[in-house]
């Protein structure tokens, strides 16, 4: 695909807007996927600006890692898994005061976030481009009648107005690729979800100990239970289970643990890296994705994955690079456990195909570039 880059706009005179409903000091998938994204702009000369949701009771604007930062004010609503803006004083000063120049861009990530609603009032009040960037792949289903009903309602009206009212969508899957046109999208580009490689390099030298990791939020969707059935039905004492993250779902599931089980809480990224690289498995048992951050970053540290087959997963592990099973199954889990333990010669094989397709494909020095290009292109429309 070619583009005519005219010479009016570059990347230097450009700053992107980039809403989401979750951020810094928030931690998630989505999260880090904007803080890389803004890094790596950063790298090329454009400025970043995220306007984010203040669902963590802080400032309402700072700076951080050099990118400012705007909070609206929200209710937390369904358990805090949803945010909403609040339309009052504060938030109205707040996003009719952005100024913005002809060279500048909107960016919004997951198309049934209500912080959208704001970006599509920045973009009418300034006559600028606004792409989307979709993190799904399929219609949501949270637990409970209500919460299903007002994703359903968010997803058919909302999402079908992010898709078709963008300039352009990037997905950052495959499957994601083609869902966002089931929602209605007409340009659709796949630029998959990307690494820091220079945050994530290995870590060498590290002893890999009896232990199985899992590393994210605790959520219902997360399929931990699952985790839990297999490692007990695997475990022969020799082993532990570390679960690294938080959420509302960590004392339903505690309830159900037994010994050899830990939670660790939330970590940073230097102590995320060495527990990768010295546990001899990792598991994302989950029951929906986007393209697991977490999975990239069990890639990177050459340790051996087992992963559900659900959204993009299947982008980044193979049955060549990994351990792909279905949803829902402590059985598939134990078995694959079993498989690798057995068998260290295949399992670390199969981790240094997945580092390859990793340096290869879902690195943010290659695919920043991609993105860049997109802008420009749109700009120049």
């Amino acid at each position: 695909m070619r583009y005519k880059v005219v010479k009016k706009t570059n990347c230097h005179r450009m700053k992107a807007y980039i809403f989401t409903s979750y951020y810094y000091p928030h931690v998630g998938g989505v999260e880090r996927y904007v803080m890389g994204l803004t890094k790596y702009l950063g790298k090329h000369g454009i400025k970043s600006v995220v306007i984010t949701c203040n669902t963590n009771a802080v400032g309402r604007s700072e700076k951080y890692h050099g990118v400012g930062i705007m909070r609206l004010d929200c209710w937390h609503i369904l358990n805090g898994t949803y945010p909403v803006p609040k339309l009052n004083k504060n938030n109205i000063r707040l996003i009719f005061g952005i100024e913005t120049s002809c060279d500048d861009v909107i960016i919004t990530n997951t198309r049934f976030s209500v912080v959208n609603l704001f970006a599509f009032i920045v973009r009418k009040k300034n006559g600028i481009k606004l792409i989307h960037i979709e993190h799904g792949n399929s219609h949501v289903t949270p637990p409970g009648l209500m919460a299903r009903i007002l994703f359903h309602m968010a997803d058919h009206a909302l999402g079908r107005l992010v898709a078709t009212r963008s300039s352009l969508c990037i997905a950052i899957s495959r499957r994601g690729k083609e869902f966002i046109r089931h929602i209605g999208a007409r340009k659709v580009v796949y630029i998959p979800n990307s690494l820091d490689m220079e945050e994530w390099l290995p870590s060498r030298g590290s002893k890999r100990k009896h232990q199985v990791i899992y590393v994210g939020r605790i959520s219902s969707d997360k399929g931990l239970e699952y985790l839990i059935g297999g490692f007990k039905a695997f475990n022969n004492g020799k082993y532990k289970l570390l679960i690294v993250g938080e959420g509302a779902y960590r004392k339903t599931i505690e309830q159900a643990c037994l010994e050899n089980i830990y939670f660790l809480g939330n970590k940073n990224v230097n102590q995320i890296r060495i527990l990768l690289s010295q546990s001899e498995v990792f598991v994302n048992p989950s029951l929906r994705e986007g393209l697991p951050t977490s999975v990239l970053e069990a890639v990177s540290q050459y340790t051996p994955v087992i992963a559900t087959d659900v959204g993009g997963t299947c982008d980044i592990i193979s049955r060549k690079s990994g351990y792909l099973i279905e949803k829902k199954s402590s059985e598939a889990i134990a078995q694959s456990l079993y498989q690798i333990v057995n068998d260290r010669k295949s399992a670390h094989r199969r981790a240094r195909q997945a580092y390859k397709n990793l340096v290869d494909n879902f690195s943010w020095e290659r695919n920043i570039k991609k993105i860049i290009k997109l802008l420009i292109a749109k700009l120049n429309d």
